[in-house]
């Protein structure tokens, strides 16, 4: 049911109200038909968004029972006028409610702005997959949710530099996985506008069907023009929004005005939250995209082996990892085949290919030993049955990999990980327990793998980053041992040195070194092994433990590496009265570790450096955005500033600027407004701009 109404101001300006859809009736309003109010900020000015509320008064003979919502976007409200529209939100999802006493009952329906309603959804990529993404698109995705509005604007007052002229959040990115936590929880759509507002210093106000993101500071300092970018285009154009008055005594309704003064702080925090990663490929053994052949998670292969290694108990639970694939081939004539539905033990001893398992592995003298607990190894297992040929056949590869797009850096290495245990018996597709080792006078210059990393549109070739499509030799430390290679579990070949500033064990791949970083998602591919020279048959390889990490090179204090980076002023040490200290969930990148909150420039969407030193044009400062936050905050609020509460006339927007004749020197900025749109009456609170 679509309920409409209108009614005229006390100046004869005709609104109407439309609340729903579908079939029309229409309504009776009450003495107040529609308020609305914007909230005021709370700890400071400069909140990141600002929400609006309404109030309809309506007059019923009967039972609104459609106008409860169940669900955030149910009933959406329209206030218009002959200058389009004036207010639109939805019916706020609660439980129904009105008198049931009289034959005509006055009820109050709330209704909150469309901008609010996003608390009720979680983020959803923009492309269908996290990707690296604009702050522009950013902004569209999520007003594109609201259903509401056709247009936003974001002020120019930051720059990248002094003589830098076009919208720089359309060339601000970030990776959509910093909206994710550690578990594929999204944020909200409201807390990702909340954060994306904090980093841009700027707060979004609805007017009407328009989104504001304002610039205090700029509306200050009459720095008025804006970006206007319609809901769905990538598109902007420049535009001028501005409304400068000074009260005079026709613009009160009534009198009630008050005078105070904000509060003053001398010590300001901000604090960036980095969301850090360590590796950069999706682990192989979560359970969230495992599943087991078996057909339940519990199943569980057991397996009698009496070969010459003596007699082994084998428990198996062979699995399949989503993120990756696992390529097999014909054992005799090395083609490649479908992976089969069904993997067990049989399938490794008939196939050559790789097989995700977790394994336990007993030499038992009876094959009816019991168990009360199954220790479980992770592994992939390579079983290649002696077959190589001197062809790169890819057996294990990273193919899905939504999680970790991210940005890499120049002072960053990559350090893969991993153990590899090479056996020598056919058919044998497990690792012998007490098996001797063999005197093979293997070379260990030829204790390797091949594989392919390939980040971004770039390759390792083993030597250096390079855009032709490449592989190279993964090495394994032998540990001094140059006798025998069966059987023994050998370490990915260290070469990190403390001169690199980065610690652990590993092989160590530095990523370019230049202001550019690497954007994208890594993928990794390990090809067949081959028989290591002067050793026996290669039948199987176990590999354990397996991680690529991202690690930034750090000559920093021990205690200081791992801390959240902290932006601080403090104007009196002797009396510290402390705001609360701002969070950053999207942050200016600060060389500690590698994370998913740091923000890219592109000029071209194509070549990305980290975001540092950007342009404020009111202030005329270059700091990196969290600084410039406590610049505003500090000039704010070190000294007392006024605050008016007046009843004036329904006639100003949310970027005004007013003066007081009675106030001189002193500027006053919009901070929240309730409007009684039948009295055309407006109870603002005013704030001085410092």
């Amino acid at each position: 049911m679509k309920y409409t109404a209108q009614f005229y101001d006390i100046n004869e300006k005709l609104y109407t109200l439309e609340i729903g859809s579908g079939e029309v009736q229409n309504i009776t309003l009450s003495a107040t038909p529609f308020i609305t109010e914007l909230e005021t900020s709370d700890s400071h000015l400069y909140k990141p968004c600002k929400y609006s509320s309404a109030t309809i008064g309506m007059i019923t003979d009967d039972y609104k029972f459609d106008l409860y919502s169940s669900t955030a976007q149910q009933n959406k409200v329209v206030l218009s006028s002959a200058s389009g529209i004036v207010w639109v939100g939805y019916v706020t999802p609660n439980l129904y409610s009105q008198g049931y006493e009289n034959e005509l009952e006055e009820i109050e329906v709330e209704a909150i702005d469309a901008l609010s309603t996003l608390q009720y959804y979680k983020y959803t990529t923009i492309g269908g997959k996290k990707d690296i993404v604009s702050f522009t698109q950013i902004i569209n995705h999520l007003l594109s949710k609201c259903n509401a509005y056709s247009s936003f604007y974001i002020s120019d007052n930051t720059q990248l530099n002094a003589t830098s002229d076009f919208c720089l959040p359309s060339k601000m990115y970030i990776s959509e996985q910093n909206f994710f936590d550690e578990d594929d929880e999204p944020m909200t759509m409201q807390e990702v506008l909340e954060e994306v507002c904090k980093y841009l210093n700027v707060t979004a106000v609805a007017d009407g069907d328009k989104v504001y993101f304002l610039d205090y500071d700029a509306i200050k300092n009459g720095i008025n023009t804006y970006y206007k970018f319609t809901i769905g285009s990538t598109a902007s154009t420049k535009v001028t929004l501005q409304q400068s008055k000074e009260i005079e005594a026709s613009d009160y309704v009534e009198n009630g005005g008050q005078l105070s003064l904000d509060n003053v702080y001398n010590k300001v925090t901000v604090k960036d939250s980095l969301y850090s990663f360590d590796s950069i490929i999706p682990s192989i053994w979560d359970e969230n995209y495992l599943t087991n052949y078996g057909g339940s998670w519990s199943y569980v292969q057991e397996v009698n082996e009496d070969g010459k290694g003596g007699m082994h108990k084998c428990f198996f639970k062979y699995l399949k990892n989503s993120n990756y694939k696992c390529y097999y081939y014909n054992k005799a004539t090395l083609a490649q085949v479908s992976a089969p539905s069904t993997i067990n033990y049989a399938t490794t001893q008939n196939y050559v290919g790789a097989t995700i398992c977790k394994a336990f592995f007993d030499k038992v003298t009876d094959f009816n030993k019991k168990y009360n607990n199954i220790n479980f190894t992770d592994y992939v297992l390579l079983h290649v049955h002696n077959t190589y040929d001197g062809k790169l056949r890819p057996l294990f590869e990273l193919e899905v990999n939504d999680n970790n797009v991210s940005f890499i850096g120049g002072s960053t290495y990559l350090i893969i990980k991993g153990n590899f245990l090479f056996m020598d018996r056919e058919g044998e597709m497990y690792i012998m327990q007490g098996y001797s080792n063999k005197n093979d006078d293997f070379n260990p210059d030829n204790l390797y793998i091949d594989c392919k990393l390939k980040y971004g549109s770039m390759y390792w070739n083993g030597s250096r980053w390079t855009s032709t499509d490449s592989t190279f030799k993964l090495y394994f430390d032998n540990q001094g041992q140059s006798d025998h290679c069966i059987n023994r579990v050998f370490p990915v070949k260290n070469n990190i040195d403390w001169k690199m500033g980065i610690d652990g064990e590993g092989y160590a791949i530095p990523m370019p070194n230049t202001n550019e970083v690497i954007t994208g998602k890594p993928t990794f591919t390990l090809y067949h092994p081959h028989k290591v020279d002067n050793s026996y048959r290669c039948d199987a390889v176990f590999l354990s433990d397996f991680d690529i990490q991202a690690k930034v090179q750090n000559f920093q204090k021990e205690e200081e590496k791992d801390s959240d980076t902290e932006y601080s002023n403090i104007i009196n040490e002797d009396f510290v009265n402390e705001m609360d200290s701002e969070d950053f969930a999207i942050c200016t990148w600060d060389n500690k570790e590698c994370n998913y909150s740091a923000v890219c420039y592109s000029a071209d969407s194509t070549s990305f450096t980290y975001l540092d030193n950007v342009y404020n044009k009111a202030t005329k400062q270059m700091y990196r955005l969290e600084e410039h936050l406590i610049y505003r905050l500090v000039t704010q609020y070190s000294t007392p500033s006024a605050i008016l509460n007046l009843n004036l006339q329904n006639k100003f927007k949310v970027y005004a600027t007013m003066t007081d004749n009675h106030l001189p020197n002193k500027t006053f900025i919009v901070d929240s407004i309730t409007t009684d749109y039948r009295l055309c009456k407006q109870e603002i609170r005013l704030i001085e701009k410092k």
